[in-house]
């Protein structure tokens, strides 16, 4: 060792030469999971505090309360959609000079910030449904679904839904309508909404079969529904598919030869099934059949694509889990329904599936 320093020297330049490479943060795990804690209890301890005073202010004055709920919600999806951006940004311009600790914290925040906004947006949802008029006010204006039909329509239009549907049904031989001018096939979607598809179906049916589509809806037939269409009747008022028979009896209509259901009553009341298919066995014609939606969709792309509506309008991908799907193990336990009906037949595929399920016949 010279008495100069010089050593002493040499290990300052060589130890700045490591502090000049690639840095990299070290967190300990107790540290991360000290953080972490405090931080998703902290926003755990927001949620609860923002659905008592959500529960408070719904009760005090509901349709205020569910603009707000909308406009709030779609605030914080929008937030959650340029946070997720902002972390994907951090990791890739810092990746190599994070280690794999960092990049967990970053993950986890992203989660940390997921988790109160899903558990607010679900009880948000399930508040609706125990004290505002359940689904009936969440799709009405100021609800946090508003608009949700428009912007399903558009999404299947653009996939040319009903065109397909329709094309696999007749293929399939199923169903047999009246192509004569002296007997009229009827058909009856009980959950139409604004009757986008009904209107659409009955474009692709004019030109072979002779048939009158009637239309009804839970919620009545919507303010701004129009309908220049001679064999498109909608059934006035708010006409609950639970009571499907009492309904076509005060319109003069004793049986039918089809009935739709496309993520209406089914989807919201599976558990008065065997009432809904009583009144379908009542009002169906021998060899009648049921029509539902029965596509298969996924739970996580069901979340993103409603973050997609609340912060852009639109979808894409299926709104929502398939009415066969949220009723298929009620549907086969149902000794009812397997009394007086055959078994469901699924037609089509993905997207594009439904199922029918006739009427046995009376002899």
């Amino acid at each position: 060792m010279k008495s100069n320093g010089e050593p002493a020297e040499e290990n300052t330049i060589q130890k700045s030469k490591v502090t000049r490479g690639d840095y990299k943060m070290h967190i300990s795990i107790n540290e991360l999971l000290i953080y972490g804690t405090i931080t998703l209890v902290s926003l755990l301890l927001l949620t609860l505090f923002l659905c008592v005073v959500y529960s408070k202010a719904a009760k005090r004055n509901p349709e205020r309360t569910t603009a707000f709920s909308n406009r709030f919600l779609g605030f914080i999806f929008k937030g959650l959609l340029v946070f997720i951006v902002l972390v994907i940004f951090c990791i890739v311009l810092f990746i190599k000079t994070t280690n794999m600790i960092f990049l967990c914290l970053l993950l986890s925040v992203v989660l940390i910030y997921i988790m109160p906004v899903m558990i607010f947006t679900l009880y948000v949802e399930d508040y609706f449904h125990k004290h505002l008029n359940g689904h009936e006010a969440k799709y009405k204006k100021g609800g946090y679904l508003y608009h949700w039909s428009d912007a399903s329509y558009r999404y299947l239009d653009s996939k040319q839904w009903d065109s397909i549907v329709y094309e696999n049904i007749k293929e399939s031989g199923l169903i047999q309508l009246s192509v004569t001018q002296d007997k009229e096939s009827i058909i009856v979607s009980v959950s139409a909404n604004k009757a986008q598809h009904e209107k659409k179906i009955l474009s692709l049916l004019d030109p072979h079969f002779n048939v009158h589509l009637y239309c009804m809806d839970f919620s009545g037939i919507p303010d701004d529904f129009q309908n220049n269409i001679s064999n498109l009747t909608y059934i006035e008022g708010k006409r609950d598919a639970l009571n499907l028979n009492q309904t076509l009896n005060e319109v003069g209509l004793s049986n039918v030869d089809i009935i739709i259901d496309k993520k209406g009553c089914l989807w919201h009341n599976k558990s008065q099934l065997d009432l809904f298919f009583q009144n379908c066995y009542m009002s169906l014609n021998n060899n009648g059949c049921l029509i539902i939606d029965g596509g298969h969709t996924y739970q996580f792309l069901r979340v993103l694509n409603y973050m997609s509506f609340k912060c852009f309008g639109e979808i894409f991908y299926p709104c929502e889990e398939s009415t066969y799907s949220k009723i298929k193990e009620q549907l086969h336990d149902s000794a009812y329904v397997k009394e007086h009906f055959e078994e469901p037949i699924e037609v089509g595929e993905g997207l594009y599936k439904v199922v029918i399920i006739k009427k046995r016949s009376v002899i």
